[in-house]
């Protein structure tokens, strides 16, 4: 299954880099929120088995846009994130929301991001979609997954970056952010940074926690670069937490439970990828 998912993941990635400039060709919104629900929609559809997704209608009052928790793993390691969508401005190129601070916030979106996904034991993350011509040659050729399929793909049309690395950066441009980000399809694909091959066994949750570290070390490449700089990775858990593992298992019952969790840490909605170890 995995090499399926990393090739769909990839798949997806070129349709979001297409569908941005198409949108902006004929003056279609296209937002975040839409893209999200698209590109989920299809891997449920693709993945029953593996993939378990639950979405919630946005609270109001809001200050988190619509955040997701995301899970990603198999057996005894999983790692989970909290997951804010930005989409790209175009011809600008710039991420124009990034740094949004609501009307009766105190702090930037940003900011609560990763303090709410602290406070759950949660990476901080955004996901990116995006479309570029300033960039021609962006891609993930630091990212060796499986031999070539990086080729023909716009791999960066959904890229990972954390969200503490992303505020230390200080930038919205696509430019900036690109170095200190990963291409999306190595949450589920044997992506490895800057190696050649991936080496048995193979565990998904560890490796997006090595990326994240990895991206995360080249956001102040400066001599006068701050020391203290180092975002907060939570390592690979060895279970999943109870809301997971309810929504893993698909138990009718669990409905009120996880809306009453999506309630408390203002979600929009829970998905779960087993990558089904390595096939």
């Amino acid at each position: 299954m995995s090499r399926n998912l990393c090739r769909h993941f990839l798949q997806q990635a070129e349709l979001v880099w297409r569908a941005i400039e198409d949108a902006d060709k004929f003056k279609l919104a296209f937002g975040e929120e839409t893209i999200t629900e698209t590109l989920l929609l299809e891997l449920r559809r693709r993945y029953k088995k593996n993939i378990r997704v639950d979405s919630f209608d946005k609270f109001e009052e809001s200050n988190n846009g619509a955040d997701w928790e995301w899970w990603f793993g198999h057996g005894t390691s999983w790692i989970g994130m909290r997951v804010q969508a930005k989409r790209i401005k175009l011809p600008e190129e710039k991420f124009a929301s990034l740094f949004y601070q609501g009307k009766n916030a105190t702090q930037l979106q940003i900011e609560n991001l990763i303090a709410e996904a602290k406070s759950a034991r949660l990476i901080p993350v955004y996901c990116f979609y995006t479309h570029s011509k300033k960039l021609p040659a962006i891609g993930s050729r630091y990212f060796h997954c499986y031999r070539g399929w990086n080729g023909p793909f716009h791999a960066y049309g959904c890229m990972i970056a954390h969200a503490e690395t992303i505020l230390y950066k200080g930038s919205m441009n696509l430019s900036d952010i690109v170095p200190i980000s990963f291409p999306w399809h190595c949450l589920v694909c044997e992506c490895q940074y800057d190696k050649l091959s991936a080496f048995p066994p193979f565990d998904t949750a560890q490796n997006i926690y090595d990326l994240l570290k990895r991206t995360s070390s080249l956001a102040d490449e400066r001599e006068d670069r701050d020391p203290d700089f180092q975002p907060e990775i939570f390592e690979p858990r060895s279970e999943l937490p109870e809301h997971m593992q309810m929504l893993y298992r698909d138990i009718a019952q669990s409905d009120d439970m996880l809306r009453r969790h999506a309630e408390e840490w203002d979600l929009g909605g829970l998905m779960l990828i087993d990558t089904g170890g390595r096939h």
